[in-house]
């Protein structure tokens, strides 16, 4: 369960920073880090997480563990945990504001439940957030 909330997190950063430079920086980071040992992929996601950039962070500590350092399975530390249950905590009360990890967390279930089945009605304590981001992805309500 952990996992797949640490996943759905870092996926909800990527929506973040969705954009042509985004991937092409993606790409470069990609490409560099194939090159680093797994040492330099467990300091490089501490840098990340000191940078506050969760999402590249959770990147780097999974393929130090893939290279088979036991530290990268526990690069999340508690104040990452907290972060992240506090989204989880905040993430029905879609009418007020939280962190911005939070905020984040209740967009991707605000589109997760509007676009997975168009043919519902959105609902009611999500219409608000739901018009607001159709305005700023520039869809059409």
């Amino acid at each position: 369960m952990k996992k797949m909330m640490l996943f759905i997190l870092a996926l909800c950063l990527g929506f973040a920073v969705i954009g042509g430079s985004a991937f092409a920086e993606t790409a470069q980071a990609e490409a560099q880090a194939a090159e680093m040992t797994a040492e330099e992929l467990l300091q490089a996601g501490q840098d990340a997480v000191k940078a506050e950039d969760y999402g590249k962070a959770l990147e780097y500590y999974q393929l130090a563990a893939d290279l088979g350092n036991a530290e990268g399975l526990r690069g999340i530390g508690n104040e990452e945990t907290e972060i992240i249950c506090s989204a989880i905590y905040h993430h029905d009360s879609k009418d007020t504001v939280d962190g911005p990890i939070d905020e984040i967390l209740k967009d991707a279930d605000v589109l997760h439940h509007t676009l997975a089945d168009p043919t519902k009605e959105v609902k009611e304590h999500e219409k608000d957030r739901y018009e607001k981001l159709c305005a700023e992805l520039g869809f059409t309500v």
